[in-house]
Parts: C-alpha cells; structure tokens; sequence
C-alpha cells in the first residue's frame, strides 16, 4: 500500500456517474451503494448510471438576494429513467469488463453482491413495469449472465427493503418470494432448482435475520394477529422444526451474533416498554440487558391507547386502528376527533408495541380523541391485502379511511360533525383528498408536503402502485387531489418545503392554482429552504402551526 490514489474509470461526470447512486434508486430501491469489492480485494464491480434521457427538476435557494438554481434529476411517472450497467474492473490490470444485463435499457438493475467461492456477482433485473423480478449470476471475467430465479406476479414484485436472495454456500441459496400470496423462504440451487420450501402457511416471513450455516437453522421474522406482532421464527433449511423464539406478544426486533449461537431481543408491547434481553441460540433466556422504565410515563395518568378492529369499505375485510383519549376523559362529553394519517405503502401505523409519549398522545390532552389506522394497501398482511390499491391509490385507501371515520363516531363522545385529519407525505396526499373527495366526513386538515397528483412523483413508487400514466389514465385522475379541488368546503392548511427534492413543491403550487381559479379559501405556509422533512425550527413551528390549526377550527 502506498496510500496513493489511482482513478480506475474515466468519462464520468455530472450526468454519467460510476460508481454513485442517483437520486430514485436509494429512495425507492434502497440501492444506497453503487461499487462493491471482490472477496479477494482483486476486482471490483459498479454501477453505472446514466443520466442523460432524465428530467431535471430545478429547485431554487432563496434565502439570499442572487439565488441559486439547483437542478436536480428526478424521472417522473411515465418519463424517461437512468440507463445502468454493470461493470467489473480488475485492480491489477484496469480491464473493464461489461456485465451482460440484457438488450432493454429501459429496467431496474440493482441488488449487485459478489458470491462467495464462486467468483461470480449476482444482481436483480426488474421489468418497467415492476411484475417481472429476475435473480441472475454473471461471470466477470467475460460478462456472460443467465437468470437463475424468475418471480411473475399480476401487480407488482416486492423489492423495498427485501434481501430475497441470502447465499448458504456454494450450491444453495435462500429467495424470499410472495408467489403464494404470502411472503416465504425457499432453497434453491445455483441451476436454480428448487429444492424445497423453508416456510409455508397463511402468514407472512418479515426478513431473514440470520442463517446458522453449520447446523441448518435460518432465522427470521414473521407476522401474526392480523400484522400488529411480529415474532422471531427458526426452521431447519429442509423446512422442519418451525419454531417460534419470542413467547410474549409484541413486536420483537432481533440482532443475531454472527454465527447464530445468540441473539438479542428488542420487544415492546402496548403494556411493556421496550426491554432488551440476551437469548441463546434455542430461545433459552440468558439476561436482560436493559430496560425502559415507566415512571414517568405512569406519573402522567395517560390513558392507555385502545386497540380496535373494524371492517374495511368492503365490509370483509378486518383492519386495525389505535384510538387516544385524554388522560381526563369523560364518555359524557363530545369531542372533536382528529386523524393522524399516512395510508400508503410500505409503512404500517398500527402494531402491538409501546408508544410511550407519542405526538397522538400529546394531541390527546388538548381535548382531542385521535384515532390512527391502517388501510388496505398497507404491509405485513399478504399480498391480496396490499393490492388492493393497485392501480387505484386514492381511491380504497381514502374509502378505508371514511370507513373507520364512520365507525368510531358512532361512540357517543366523538362528535362526527367535528373531524380533522392531518399527515406528511402520503399523509400529507391522503389528508387533502379527505378534505376534497370526502368533504362531509372530514373539516379540517393539515396537509405537510403532499403529493396532489402522481404525475408529478417518481417512477418507480408511483409505477409500482399505479403503472405509467399512460397505461393508467383513469386511475391517475381519481387519484388526483386536483380533480376534486372544486370540493373543498372545510378549512385546508397546506406546509411545504421551498427545496424538498422528493415530493416537489409543484404538487402544492398545483393543488392551490386550481383551488384559486375555483375561488376557494385555504391556508399555506412554505418553508423556506426545507426538503421533506422539516428540521429543528421549522419542524417545531409547524407542530405548534398544526395544534394552534386544529384548535382554532375544531375546538367549540
């Protein structure tokens, strides 16, 4: 080593990046890193992305008088992407060779791993269209690939977050896939045989957290009682032995040692506050390593939050929601409810676990009952559950949301005349529709950073969920805030960041164009140069803007 650095790639630049994620692929693809070192430290595989056909989106800093223009590439719904490659380059010799990735440059390339004592990279390749998911193996020294793996679902393939491929040895490999309609484990070969199912059953496996390969155990997490726990699980690589580790209900979030003799358990539940403990390998306790005390919490005399369940807008389905009381509630009283809401993908509100002090429980003690739920469309549940939004967001996650509207105001203390709703993001998406498509349920609403139409977000959330415009032309328009702007008659406060380089600020400019035009009153407050989420100052004045919102128009 001579501490020296040696550029290994040429002709990159602000466009054509090696080596550099882009902007859509860590957000929506968790792909955060674009180079990986061989096992033997010799060669090293890349990413390379071009962004060239890409829209660029410009966001202006103005906080000084000359302002800066920043320009950022951001492929919409329906627009052009990044065209990656994969490339391997020998350390030594500084030989690129071209990983044969297919003939469309119009897919996701992702997921790139070297395999261990095999000297070859696998990667993922992902349709447009998101319902074709391919695991291939590459050999680096001449390029040559084939598709070992081949997932085909009607709607979408699950990639957020998901591992789906864990190496065993040289010969097998572990793949998580929904084709049952139920996210399990199976052991494949590197011909891609399928040797046997690992789990099984009406529930769904949350990740891998560990494989014991000596002894044939894999570990991992799986969700019981309608999504609200999630458990630790082992089974044998043949599929026996199933065994569920965690005896308390909660939610459980394990961290197994390297080489699986032990794991740590992180549980809580709605009654315990989080506890850390020391397990063997078997699920024979060993310690507590810590736990959070409730003293304080107890010295509040909140109310604990009240677990329910109630049908879907179809009137089969079971979901769950969370209602908070103030901790000096009296049933004879009515009082205004107030929705915290987010209802889109990937992202569950309601689980078994402690929520301490929470922002709802705060809320609670200013005279409020807030009520939290999770619509259809949501994770943990299967895939006939997350669904049921395909192609129709906006539509039967809004419906879900009325109906558990409907069902907790017919409780004598919840005045239904009386509804606000607030979120950011998709919360920020579904509290303007609630207040323009369903503007007799609810009257009020804080809306932080919304999405008002899906044309404007990116390619891969929103075509994963919605197809390309195009494709998709009625459900882009029921899905619209804008088309519904004509409806509002409640009060609507819209915050947005001046620089938010996710959900851009045209969403807001859009929405409050077409409520100007229609004459209709409502509340904004841009914050200036914020991103998505709102920081320090800014995120403590729009909490304190939101409480002083809600008061001011739903309060008697």
């Amino acid at each position: 080593l001579t501490g020296r650095e040696t550029r290994l790639t040429k002709g990159g630049k602000e466009e054509l990046m090696n080596g550099v994620p882009d902007w859509v692929y860590p957000e929506e693809l968790n792909q955060r890193e674009a180079f990986w070192w061989s096992y033997d430290s010799k060669k090293i595989a890349y990413l390379q992305f071009d962004e060239r056909p890409v829209l660029r989106y410009p966001l202006v800093h103005q906080l000084t008088p000359d302002g800066k223009l920043e320009l950022e590439r951001y492929p919409k719904a329906g627009a052009p992407n990044p065209v990656v490659k994969i490339f391997v380059i020998d350390i030594n010799t500084k030989k690129i060779i071209k990983i044969d990735t297919g003939n469309n440059p119009d897919v996701y390339i992702f997921k790139v791993r070297w395999l261990k004592d095999r000297s070859e990279i696998s990667f993922q390749r992902l349709n447009r269209r998101q319902n074709v998911l391919e695991f291939l193996i590459a050999n680096p020294e001449t390029g040559r690939s084939k598709v070992i793996v081949t997932e085909k679902e009607d709607c979408f393939v699950n990639t957020y977050g998901e591992l789906h491929f864990v190496q065993i040895n040289k010969s097998k490999f572990l793949w998580t896939s929904e084709r049952t309609g139920w996210r399990h484990i199976y052991l494949y070969d590197f011909n891609g045989n399928l040797l046997n199912r690992v789990t099984q059953g009406e529930w769904p496996v949350g990740r891998i957290v560990g494989v014991d390969r000596e002894n044939e155990w894999v570990y991992f997490t799986g969700y019981k009682n309608r999504g609200l726990e999630s458990h630790i699980f082992r089974v044998k690589l043949n599929g026996e032995n199933l065994t569920k580790l965690s005896k308390e209900p909660g939610t459980h979030f394990p961290d197994v040692a390297p080489f699986c003799r032990f794991y740590i358990d992180s549980y809580s539940s709605f009654d315990v506050p989080r506890t850390v403990t020391l397990y063997q390998a078997d699920g024979t306790k060993l310690r507590e390593i810590g736990k959070a005390t409730k003293e304080k919490y107890d010295s509040l005399h909140l109310i604990k939050p009240e677990l329910i369940s109630f049908k879907a807008a179809d009137g089969k389905t079971d979901l769950n929601g969370i209602i908070y009381k103030p901790a000096d509630f009296n049933p004879e009283k009515a009082y205004p409810l107030i929705c915290s809401v987010y209802g889109g993908p990937l992202f569950p509100r309601v689980r078994n676990s402690f929520y301490g002090t929470s922002f709802e429980h705060a809320l609670a003690q200013l005279g409020f009952i807030v009520f939290v739920m999770d619509n259809r469309g949501t994770p943990n549940r299967g895939k006939k559950f997350e669904t049921a939004t395909y192609l129709k967001l906006g539509q039967v996650d809004l419906a879900d949301q009325v109906a558990g509207v409907k069902f907790v105001t017919q409780r004598p203390y919840i005045d239904g005349k009386r509804v606000g709703i607030y979120g950011g993001s998709y919360g920020g998406y579904m509290t303007c529709m609630a207040l323009l498509a369903a503007p007799d349920v609810y009257h009020v609403g804080v809306a932080r950073a919304p999405v008002t139409d899906w044309k404007n977000y990116d390619s891969i959330y929103t075509e994963r969920y919605m197809q390309r415009p195009q494709d998709n032309p009625d459900g882009y328009k029921k899905g619209s805030a804008l088309t519904y702007a004509e409806n509002l008659k409640g009060k609507l406060l819209i915050m947005h960041g001046t620089v938010d380089n996710n959900v851009h600020p045209a969403n807001t400019i859009q929405l409050i164009n077409e409520l100007i035009k229609l004459n209709k009153r409502f509340d904004m407050i841009m914050m200036p140069e914020q991103r998505h989420g709102f920081r320090g100052q800014y995120g403590k004045y729009s909490r304190e803007i939101m409480v002083e919102y809600f008061i001011k128009h739903l309060k008697p």
